[in-house]
């Protein structure tokens, strides 16, 4: 077995390449870090003075043995005798530590420079006890040493490559230094002298930038005198380089705005061509424009090669205006001119390119003149090669061929592409600017512009219905302003409709609306139809990117949708199972998203992930060819099997593999008509709402999922036994046990009806009852029903389904034991349940956080505060990191692990624990037994600080809730006992 152990950084320790359990225990973690660090034995006393604040030695010391106990399992590296720990590696075990300590130390500096690299991080970067004073005290020096001696080396090798002239050695030693200490003004100096040295002028100028922007953002200084020195030298080499001509028949005293400050509009060149004129009520964009800026003005040390920046996004959403806005800021700055060439249609570029010839652009000719086509175009291109800098902006340039024919191969153009594509070929050095909805606030303003008796309300309304889209935004305006009579009101409940890109104001039918200042197609559905009609049917890529994009449209638009689920929709429907095939499946779905993302369809959130425009997927569902209802059951149907195989491989659903949006606007969608499969779907679904305590909100769709279900019985026989458990489950949080025992019978009868008496679903189904029976008070009838589960698993194929549904019969236990007030017999129970957790599960399952907490509230009800406070504490930083700290469960945690502190005496840490919690429960969740448990144990915290006040007001809100939903238990036994003994 290999074992890693990482130090450097992040911690991690790994066996096989798994994550190791010892992760679980943050002082287990402390302990063997400092044992390494130290890299020889360490007496039991100190390691337990370091780790445990204790009143006492011996006290630390029994904490120590109990810690020791816990990970040695895991720890198979740690030597224990009776008086000294030490950590011995097996030949298997890689520590960075050792590693970067052994290189640090040899004489061969290509070894020390290869060490160097292990160095990605401080020494246990945030790693921190928040009850071990002494050891964190330690790790900062330890940490500040190991760091000392890093720059010492990177020092050396700077000063030894630099000695040798081996510029690439030293430039990449120094770039790492800068990467482990970005405040390091000297590592910057080096950094630029080794860049200056290798000739890579630009690159030095950029570290210093970077130096420049790092100090002023995290310090509020200004670089010291040495480093500004080495840059001023710097701008003078630059100076003596130009990579242009600025020539006297270019003159010009103009100089851009400094950077991050926006240029007012002005004259452009007196020789440029641009077919359109200045957009006057052109609203927001400042930032792209900005952005532009960076990448294309023009100055005396620029690259070699012309830069090109692409503006790329879907139709409608302003990126040729953005380019006439950008002409118009910035245009006087390029003293060849600006020129505007229209590659809509490849056939006719080359007339484009003619007419930016003639006496109304370059005047290199008369447009009387009779010369070849040919010849002209050959002519404007050597002139677009010389080294004065103009701007080209190449408008609709949609394929890599026509910019690798079109691209001058030299001078000093700048190149500004509008296009739809967003992939080009990385030869061209494209960088691509997406564009993206306008913001809400620069949606309102264009739409009072165009509008003004629309007031801010109304135009945040109107700009919701239409997703900021520029083009929909310009329409609309121009409507409400032609149609003065329109009631603003009613027009918004017409555009709420599934028809909304019918409606006139969409289609350009207003007014004023058919004058596009860009001369573009003033129709939102038309303007998406360009696009949605180069996928070619016959072609097999444009067919499957037709289907993905039904898919994507059936989804709730304006949220990313993981291209997984769109690889498990193609495997769906074509029935596809076999490993092979599913790898082949994900290829052909990248290559259609790539085609999709290329005609501006669809939207990258990521590399994983697409997004796609409100009004682009009501033009799919509205125009597009497709069989609709094949398509909504293709989704809820592999959605269902998805959020099933999830349940399956992790034991819970807290954790959706899609976004929780999605799934609700599938459902609601399905159910309201009353499709069985979207039934089917909202039934799996219930047991997120379950487990994450949401219950009113998931009973709606239950009950609809229920009544669709039960017309469907026959074939959806097992949909209804998971809805009815799942609609049970939520309400068991909220009434009497007793009153869903007809309801989980009801699950019993159909899995044994479906399945017959010895079937795993029947099991579970079993398994349940005893659920309910415990949480009824019904302990006995409760011990037969799991003793009947157990035996079905038991007598089934040994597997690792079936071992997870033993653990949760055993957790199950566990709680029935807390019931019968036998905490030995449910902390033994709880144990075998984490036993059989932590063999087949990830660290971060809640299963295994929820096995933690059942017994710690074990050790709590014997009276053994230290270990329950362990184990509490142990769940609750499960969740955190699991779930968040917004999460119930989280809240549920910390409400125990408060009680566990206030029975130790923490009283502080217990009530901002407690307080908490409370919060959580009262926002999401105020009307169950959690909620009711946790005024309970707070009414017993101030009993204990002694606020009788406080006290009897959360015990009698927490008798309150009990009562009326006729919970029993020894919760509500506590508190009410509570309640007398505050009363008295």
């Amino acid at each position: 077995m290999t074992s890693a152990i990482k130090l450097l950084g992040t911690l991690e320790i790994s066996e096989n390449g798994t994550p190791s359990k010892l992760l679980q225990s943050s002082k287990g973690c402390a302990l063997l870090s400092y044992l390494i660090i130290t890299n020889q034995p360490q007496p039991r006393e100190h390691i337990a003075d370091l780790l445990f604040e204790s009143i006492s030695t011996t006290q630390a010391l029994r904490n120590l043995r109990s810690l020791v106990s816990r990970i040695r399992p895991f720890a198979p590296f740690l030597h224990v005798t009776r008086s000294l720990l030490s950590f011995q590696p097996m030949p298997d075990t890689l520590v960075d530590l050792h590693t970067l300590r052994t290189s640090l130390a040899s004489p061969e500096l290509s070894v020390k420079a290869q060490g160097l690299q292990l160095y990605t991080g401080d020494l246990l970067t945030s790693f921190y006890l928040p009850d071990a004073p002494r050891f964190n005290e330690w790790l900062a020096i330890a940490r500040e040493k190991l760091r000392s001696e890093v720059i010492t080396a990177h020092r050396e090798l700077c000063g030894y490559y630099t000695e040798r002239q081996a510029w690439s050695e030293g430039i990449k030693i120094a770039r790492h230094w800068v990467a482990i200490d970005d405040l390091d003004e000297e590592a910057y100096r080096w950094l630029m002298q080794l860049l200056i040295s290798a000739g890579q002028l630009q690159a030095a100028r950029t570290v210093y930038k970077q130096c420049q922007q790092a100090l002023a953002d995290e310090l509020g200084v200004e670089p010291e005198r040495a480093t500004v020195r080495i840059a001023q030298q710097l701008e003078q080499q630059l100076l003596t380089q130009p990579d242009f001509a600025w020539t006297a028949s270019f003159p010009t005293d103009l100089f851009p705005p400094p950077t991050g400050e926006l240029a007012a509009p002005g004259l452009l060149p007196p020789q440029s061509h641009i077919p359109y004129y200045r957009n006057a009520i052109f609203t927001g964009r400042v930032e792209a424009l900005k952005q532009l800026a960076s990448k294309l003005l023009p100055t005396p040390y620029t690259p070699n090669l012309p830069p090109i920046v692409a503006i790329t996004g879907l139709g409608g959403i302003g990126k040729t205006q953005l380019a006439v806005e950008y002409a118009y800021r910035y245009g006087r700055f390029y003293p060849g001119g600006v020129y505007w060439l229209n590659f809509a249609d490849p056939d006719n570029i080359a007339m484009s390119f003619v007419a930016i010839g003639d006496e109304n652009g370059l005047n290199l000719f008369r447009e009387s003149e009779a010369l070849p086509l040919e010849k002209r175009v050959k002519q404007i291109r050597q002139v677009l090669q010389q080294p004065i800098p103009r701007l080209l902006i190449f408008d609709n340039c949609e394929e890599n061929e026509l910019l690798h024919h079109w691209l001058p191969v030299t001078g000093g153009c700048r190149i500004l592409i509008t296009s739809r594509r967003h992939d080009w070929l990385p030869q061209f050095g494209v960088q691509t600017m997406p564009l993206q909805p306008l913001p809400r606030p620069h949606s309102v303003a264009l739409l009072q512009q165009l509008a003004p008796r629309l007031s801010s309300e109304l135009a945040d309304a109107v700009a919701t219905e239409i997703g900021d889209l520029p083009l929909a935004l310009h329409l609309v305006g121009s409507f409400l302003h032609h149609y003065q009579t329109v009631d603003v009101a009613t027009y918004l409940s017409q555009l709420h409709s599934d028809a909304l890109l019918q409606h006139p104001s969409l289609q350009g039918e207003a007014g004023g609306a058919s004058l596009s200042p860009t001369g573009h197609e003033q129709s939102v559905a038309r303007t998406f139809q360009v696009s949605y009609q180069q996928l070619d049917v016959a072609d097999n890529l444009d067919s499957l990117a037709r289907r993905l994009l039904a898919y994507i449209a059936y989804c709730r638009p304006g949220t990313p949708l993981p291209q997984k689920f769109l690889s498990r929709l193609v495997a769906y429907e074509q029935q596809l199972t076999e490993a092979r095939d599913l790898v082949l499946v994900e290829a052909m779905v990248a290559n259609g998203v790539k085609r999709l993302q290329e005609l501006g369809l669809i939207m990258r959130e990521g590399h994983q992930t697409v997004l796609i425009h409100h009004l682009v997927g009501q033009f799919v569902l509205t125009y597009a060819e497709g069989n609709f209802p094949a398509v909504q059951q293709t989704i809820e149907a592999t959605l269902r099997d998805w959020l099933q195989e999830e349940i399956s491989n992790r034991s819970e659903l807290l954790r959706l593999p899609i976004d929780n949006g999605h799934i609700r606007h599938i459902v609601e969608r399905g159910l309201s008509m009353g499709t069985p499969t979207a039934a089917g779907l909202a039934a799996t679904w219930g047991k997120y709402f379950f487990e994450a305590k949401m219950t009113h909100e998931g009973e709606a769709y239950l009950e609809a999922a229920i009544t669709i279900l039960r017309s469907h019985e026959g074939a959806f026989a097992d949909d209804l036994a998971t809805a009815l458990t799942n609609y049970g489950g939520a309400m068991m949080q909220r009434t009497n046990a007793l009153n869903v025992l007809p309801i989980f019978e009801e699950v019993v009868a159909i899995r044994e009806k479906n399945h017959g008496p010895k079937a795993l679903k029947t099991g579970q189904a079993i398994q349940n009852l005893g659920v309910v029976y415990t949480q009824a008070g019904k302990l006995e009838s409760a011990m037969r029903y799991y003793q009947q589960a157990l035996s079905i698993y038991h007598a089934l194929p040994s597997s690792r389904l079936i071992e997870l549904k033993i653990a949760r019969v055993y957790f199950n236990l566990g709680a029935l034991h807390i019931q019968r007030q036998d905490h030995q017999a449910a902390l033994t129970t709880y144990q075998q349940a984490l036993q059989i957790y932590q063999r087949w599960l990830d660290p971060l399952n809640t299963n295994i956080s929820s096995s933690l907490g059942g017994i710690g509230l074990a050790a709590l009800r014997m009276g053994d505060f230290e270990t329950a406070v362990i184990f509490l504490r142990q769940e609750h930083d499960l969740l955190q990191t699991a779930l968040g700290p917004e999460d119930l469960n989280t809240a549920s945690s910390q409400v125990l692990l408060g009680t566990a502190l206030e029975r130790q005496g923490h009283y502080d840490e217990a009530k901002i624990l407690l307080h908490k919690g409370i919060v959580r429960h009262e926002t999401l969740n105020p009307n169950s037994a959690s909620a009711a448990y946790a005024y309970s144990c707070l009414a017993q915290l101030y009993q204990q600080l002694g606020e009788p006040d406080r006290a009897i007001s959360y015990v009698n809100q927490a008798v309150d809730i009990f009562a009326a939903i006729g919970f029993v238990g020894w919760e509500y036994d506590e508190a009410v006992q509570l309640m007398k003994a505050v009363q008295q």
